[in-house]
């Protein structure tokens, strides 16, 4: 189930250098492939993403153990990571992931 978050400053930036290092993917298609590979550790949704992508994402992780989280919608995506046409991206294993999950299950 998709849950809404609220990213504080911190996370926002371990984004950005997540983003910058090349551990995230863009757009739909680009997340399914890595999550078919096994090589996605959490899925963001910006807050306009439509409802038939959203339920479509949650099939697509049912059985895996995959964070998803819809941000919130005073998270800008293109002000903060210069994201205009993406509805939602993957962090990939590794560092950020691992980082990224931690503060997810904290709480942000």
């Amino acid at each position: 189930m998709v849950q809404s978050i609220q990213l504080n400053q911190p996370t926002v930036t371990l984004i950005s250098f997540a983003l910058k290092a090349g551990k995230v993917v863009k757009g739909f298609e680009s997340v399914q492939k890595s999550i078919n590979n096994r090589t996605i550790e959490i899925i963001l949704l910006d807050s306009k993403i439509s409802r038939k992508t959203l339920e479509r994402m949650e099939n697509k992780i049912r059985k895996s153990d995959i964070l998803i989280f819809q941000t919130t919608p005073n998270i800008d995506w293109k002000k903060n990571w210069g994201i205009e046409f993406h509805k939602i991206i993957g962090i990939l294993k590794g560092e950020f992931g691992k980082s990224l999950r931690k503060n997810f299950k904290a709480g942000v």
